[in-house]
């Protein structure tokens, strides 16, 4: 007797999560590999990494006969998802398999049907708005090109700011002390360090801001006002890109910054003007990911069915 069972892979550019669940939503299989986002490691090694892991999953199954529901949410995908798709595909054959933004794993991992919309900050900032089977993105295009909004823009604009304090063109501010305190060091004598440590290292300080901000200095408030500023004309976009929504516009929050204690949620706030509901992701991403395959499987599934899924699912996986 055929059986539906469900792979849900969350793949980033550092590494990729696996689960493989059965119809109640029981854990069978969780795994992880390196990066698969295919932009830095390119598309043989994307479809070896996520063919393994769906090759590791087929082993865990009792026979052929099950049916295997494959949903592939990677960092990267949507240049490569019509390449991608067809080679995985190639190899098996008898598997549903579909590969999509991760930003699909985050918008289900609270939304149980997926529309609505996804903020990200992290290292960087990316915004994505679904209705269906769109999916239209608002930013993350880089340090280079992206503004503000991100942990690299909170940290460097923290070193700016203690630089040009250093440099007499600035105002003081309890950052250069913070920054001291991490650095182990002046800014200005540790700028090899900075250099050479990149995006990830400036983004390590955006957790200063928030201290000093807490602690009442204008300078970082007015750093992380401008953060807030910038997120909100990402949700602002985001909103209009439909205009019709039947109700208030569902937004995810998800990546470190979001978790870090700080004023940057209550700023986003005060700066919309249209009419969202945020909610910080409670949920691993792979769990949406998990989701997507359940609802390729059966697309009539409902809330509730949802509810119970995900209340299994996270149950599980508090045992492993």
């Amino acid at each position: 007797m055929s059986r539906e069972f469900y792979l849900g892979i969350d793949g980033g550019g550092t590494k990729t999560e696996a689960i493989l669940c059965d119809a109640q939503g029981n854990i069978l299989m969780h795994q992880f590999c390196g990066a698969t986002n295919a932009n830095d490691v390119g598309i043989p090694t994307a479809v070896e990494r996520l063919g393994g892991l769906i090759a590791q999953a087929r082993e865990h199954l009792s026979g052929n006969e099950d049916s295997l529901c494959v949903f592939c949410g990677v960092a990267g995908a949507l240049n490569h998802r019509q390449t991608l798709i067809p080679m995985l595909s190639q190899t098996f054959p008898k598997d549903k398999i579909d590969v999509n933004s991760d930003a699909f794993n985050l918008l289900s991992s609270e939304l149980y049907d997926g529309n609505g919309c996804c903020l990200i900050c992290g290292t960087g900032s990316v915004c994505f708005v679904r209705s269906g089977s769109e999916i239209w993105r608002i930013g993350g295009w880089g340090y280079l090109l992206d503004r503000s909004g991100s942990g690299y823009a909170m940290g460097k604009e923290a070193l700016e700011a203690s630089l040009r304090a250093h440099d007499g063109r600035g105002d003081a501010t309890l950052l250069t002390g913070a920054l001291m305190e991490k650095l182990g060091g002046a800014p200005w004598d540790k700028l090899t360090e900075i250099y050479e440590g990149g995006k990830a290292f400036i983004a390590s300080f955006a957790p200063c801001v928030f201290a000093c901000a807490e602690e009442g200095d204008r300078v970082a408030f007015e750093i992380l006002f401008r953060q807030a500023l910038y997120l909100s004309e990402m949700l602002e976009a985001a909103y209009q890109w439909r205009g019709d929504w039947e109700k208030p516009l569902d937004v995810v929050l998800g990546g470190g910054i979001f978790h870090a204690k700080s004023d940057l949620i209550p700023l986003i706030k005060q700066n919309i003007t249209v009419p969202i509901q945020l909610t910080k992701a409670s949920a691993p991403p792979v769990f949406g990911a998990v989701w997507e395959a359940v609802r390729m499987g059966n697309e009539t599934v409902t809330k509730e069915d949802y509810r119970v899924f995900r209340e299994r699912f996270i149950s599980h996986l508090n045992l492993e």
